[in-house]
């Protein structure tokens, strides 16, 4: 089946739950789709070295193993923990921790309202920061994101209090508050500033948050996000 069907099978999913919103993303950024049989779904985002799955069930999914090299990826991201832990467990490239993701989008068009005088672009002398206090970045990735003006630090004075950014694909992350500096509205102030910057880019704002991060998600229905009904779980290759 075509590149255009997935995209419509997927429309039709994320109309039903905000989940597969990232695999819908993945597909507009010309993604690929491997398999697609009407119900079961690979997607290959060999850009994000992300791979997408889709299926019923483990067994589905080990029918369809042989077409997959794990080798590109150093993430699979799927909506059934079985399949998950079976990836993590059966492939030494990737950790044996799961990451269970939920998706949270501003679905509204108004910009949010803050005083963002204190937020200004990072550039790449601020990288050894950011990576000492955020685990899940890519070399690459930042190394982009700092030379683009993708990441911004809320600033106390000259005090670098937090920081947050876009990921390559879209979604609003690279998000500290630093010790020290919590509990003061920087997170709400930094994140209410990337929503108006994605509005201002025509992007869809969205970010991904582990659900073990209540801070966060705290924040998301603070701000006035939309949850996903069910979860995204993560296998990241070792390293990340």
């Amino acid at each position: 089946m075509s590149q255009k069907t997935a995209i419509s099978c997927i429309l039709d999913l994320t109309s039903k739950d905000l989940a597969y919103f990232t695999v819908l993303n993945a597909l507009k950024r010309q993604a690929k789709v491997c398999v697609f049989d009407g119900r079961n779904l690979l997607v290959s985002d060999e850009n994000e070295h992300c791979l997408y799955v889709i299926m019923e069930d483990l067994n589905t999914y080990l029918s369809y193993e042989s077409l997959i090299d794990y080798q590109k990826y150093d993430w699979v991201k799927t909506y059934d923990e079985t399949i998950a832990d079976y990836i993590a467990k059966a492939n030494h490239k990737y950790r044996d921790e799961l990451l269970k993701m939920q998706i949270a989008i501003y679905t509204k068009d108004e910009k949010m309202a803050g005083n963002f005088s204190k937020i200004r672009p990072l550039d790449i002398t601020y990288y050894g920061v950011i990576g000492a206090h955020y685990e899940y970045y890519d070399d690459e990735e930042l190394t982009n994101a700092l030379e683009n003006q993708e990441v911004f630090g809320y600033f106390d004075d000259e005090e670098l209090c937090g920081f947050i950014g876009f990921h390559s694909d879209g979604s609003i992350g690279m998000f500290r508050v630093f010790e020290g500096h919590q509990r003061k509205g920087i997170g709400k102030t930094l994140e209410a500033y990337m929503i108006n910057k994605a509005l201002d880019k025509k992007m869809l704002p969205f970010v991904e948050v582990n659900v073990l991060n209540e801070a966060s998600l705290a924040l998301q229905e603070k701000l006035g996000l939309s949850f996903s009904k069910s979860y995204v779980y993560w296998v990241i290759q070792s390293g990340h």
